[in-house]
């Protein structure tokens, strides 16, 4: 809304388009404020840390806040799924190991937020993989979620 003096007059302005300043936009816009987005770049872009088809986004944390966190985002994402009438991630699980990964402290925050997982050893994961042996005591896989249904507010 442009008033008499020629200045911009909204609740919220965000600058920045990108994932962070479009999830910002959308939950300002939907509590009813007036919101006005400010992008460098055009649509469809290649010059932003979230460009182009592939990303992750995982459930397996070793800090069980960022495992709680990611909980609150694919309800997030779901809701925007249904308002856009459109699929917008593809999950296909994960696959967590290694040394440096805290597998034990990832199995016991998805299992406190109730969160599918496998836990393999070594051996059943070289079965289950034989070009990905390791001696990593502790194998998590965390499988594509089961299918959604809404939450009715």
């Amino acid at each position: 809304m442009r008033p008499a003096g020629g200045a911009l007059d909204h609740d919220v302005v965000v600058i920045g388009a990108g994932l962070a300043g479009a999830a910002t936009a959308w939950q300002a816009a939907g509590r009813g404020l007036d919101v006005l987005v400010l992008e460098q770049f055009g649509p469809d872009h290649d010059r932003g840390s979230s460009h182009g088809s592939a990303r992750i986004v995982r459930r397996a944390y070793a800090d069980a806040l960022y495992t709680q966190l990611t909980g609150r985002a694919f309800e997030l994402w779901r809701e925007a799924e249904l308002a856009a009438g459109a699929t917008l991630l593809n999950h296909l699980g994960a696959l967590d190991f290694g040394p440096d990964r805290r597998v034990d402290q990832i199995v016991a925050n998805l299992s406190g937020a109730g969160v599918a997982h496998e836990v393999l050893s070594p051996t059943e994961a070289t079965h289950r993989w034989p070009g990905m042996g390791s001696s990593t005591p502790r194998w998590c896989i965390t499988p594509r979620p089961a299918p959604w249904t809404p939450r009715r507010r």
